[in-house]
């Protein structure tokens, strides 16, 4: 059975305390870029409907040109990218103030969007290389492992995906056939590369999460079909697959979905998001593994011209947060967190 990890965190009281701040850290020197692209037009710090903060710029003055990657561990909560130098770039908030970009140690290049999960306290940072093979880095709490390649020799035309739950962490890439292939690591050994079962082909790269219904614990794997409509796939032991499904609502995107799953006393949430066809973001709600709500934007009127990121986390038994991030179209990073409870 696929296992979840509920802790609480703290990254909702430190994203809505960067809101109302102002002395912002300088970012690291990075590779130009033009600016005469319109950001999205950032709401001012103030609750918008359905909990929702508004857009604000990640403090740093940073820049990709993908987009990023969200996870955290018991003491920080991290925003990855890639710089506009192909370099991959760490933003750190401990809830009170934010760390600056800085590097990523290990000099690698990546010319896609990062990949991020925690399992523990260690956090796994996953890219594809410049020579599409796939990338792994580890931080347990104060230091990188240093960059090797993830047994298998898989190779990938895009982003990869990562999932850790419980004692098990599953890796997910669109193949160079747009295909989709799964890699499993229970701590000690990887189990190599195989086809997701269901014969799915996606032009973006995958992104997973995890659901409870009636009991049983899911791992939903979702991704851009070939007609840019959102599919879904499914399992509750990493064997026996429920085959592609569309996700209800009829959505369409150009891009990779995001997903991410609020577990509260109540009952658990997962969010799936989406960059619209008009580069506007969306999500689809799937409340305790039965019901979707169908598409809505998200609040505050953002822009993106890339896939998004989202983590959630639960801060008691009755309240939590949903950060969504996304590149936006003058290539900086934004968040928008949504308070729930």
């Amino acid at each position: 059975m696929v296992k979840i990890k509920r802790t609480a965190m703290t990254l909702a009281l430190g994203m809505l305390l960067v809101l109302f701040s102002t002395a912002f850290t300088a970012a690291p020197a990075q590779a130009s870029v033009s600016r005469t692209a319109a950001a999205p037009p950032p709401t001012s710090p103030k609750l918008l409907q359905a909990g929702w903060s508004g857009w604000f710029e990640v403090p740093g003055n940073g820049f990709t040109l993908s987009g990023p990657a969200l996870t955290f561990d018991q003491v920080n909560d991290y925003v990855f990218v890639r710089g506009t130098n192909n370099h991959i770039y760490v933003n750190a908030s401990n809830g009170t103030s934010w760390s600056g970009w800085s590097e990523v140690p290990g000099h690698m290049l990546t010319p896609s969007a990062p990949a991020a999960t925690t399992s523990g306290t260690t956090v796994s940072l996953f890219v594809r290389g410049t020579d599409n093979k796939i990338y792994r880095n580890t931080l347990n709490g104060t230091s990188w492992s240093g960059w090797s390649e993830v047994p298998g020799h898989g190779l990938t035309s895009d982003t990869p995906n990562a999932l850790a739950n419980g004692t098990t962490l599953s890796l997910f890439v669109r193949g160079t056939d747009n295909r989709i292939y799964v890699n499993a690591f229970n701590g000690t050994m990887w189990s190599g590369w195989s086809q997701v079962p269901g014969n799915g082909l996606t032009l973006s790269g995958p992104t997973s999460a995890v659901s409870t219904a009636a009991g049983s614990t899911f791992l939903n794997l979702f991704v851009r079909g070939t007609n840019n409509h959102l599919f879904v796939n499914r399992t509750s032991d990493g064997t026996t697959w429920s085959g592609w499904r569309e996700v209800p609502g009829h959505g369409l995107t150009p891009s990779a979905p995001a997903a991410t799953t609020l577990y509260l006393t109540a009952g658990n949430t997962l969010y799936l998001f989406v960059r619209g066809s008009d580069n506007k973001i969306y999500v689809n709600t799937f409340a305790n593994g039965t019901t979707w709500s169908g598409w809505s934007q998200v609040p505050g009127n953002g822009l993106t011209p890339d896939a998004p990121g989202a983590v959630a986390g639960a801060t008691s038994g009755t309240a939590g947060f949903v950060a969504l991030s996304v590149r936006g179209t003058n290539n900086r990073i934004y968040l928008n967190v949504l308070q729930v409870g």
